[in-house]
């Protein structure tokens, strides 16, 4: 089983951005998610009639991130994360988890907005999760046959 979001909206909170979204657990909704961006905890509103369908639904997300392996340290973590992984692993977090699928999320809402008038690529001189945007003007394989010229390892997203 896996956990996904969906109905995403994010905000600019007090302290940073925040977010409403649904979370779904193998297709079905379980909870309704909100990061008021003032940097406290997440709040969930469960989804169920009765408070044992609303536990169930919750037991099952935790059993889904008890089941996820430990991620290892980052090699550019700053001193103070070294306390979070005391054996260079970190136990994975429900917040931390669902941060990353809302990042996804938004990042990949905004990549398929980006597509409607540029053409976005990455090559080998991209950092990791970084691409390159160039406008189309309607174009569409005119454009990528220059981008080739310039970029032969070009990959188109």
């Amino acid at each position: 089983m896996h956990l996904e979001v969906r109905k995403v909206k994010s905000f600019t909170g007090m302290e940073g951005l925040g977010f409403n979204a649904d979370l779904y657990a193998g297709g079905k909704k379980v909870a309704f998610v909100i990061d008021e961006g003032c940097g406290g905890s997440y709040l969930y509103r469960w989804e169920g009639k009765t408070p044992a369908e609303r536990a169930a639904n919750e037991a099952t997300v935790a059993q889904v991130i008890e089941a996820l392996p430990p991620e290892p340290m980052p090699a550019d973590a700053e001193e103070w994360e070294e306390s979070l992984y005391p054996d260079g692993q970190r136990i994975a977090e429900l917040e931390s988890f669902l941060a990353g699928l809302v990042d996804d999320f938004l990042s990949n809402r905004k990549l398929e907005r980006q597509k409607r008038t540029a053409i976005p690529f990455k090559t080998m001189a991209c950092e990791s999760g970084s691409y390159y945007l160039l406008k189309h003007k309607g174009d569409v394989e005119g454009t990528k046959a220059h981008i080739l010229k310039k970029h032969p390892d070009a990959v188109f997203l």
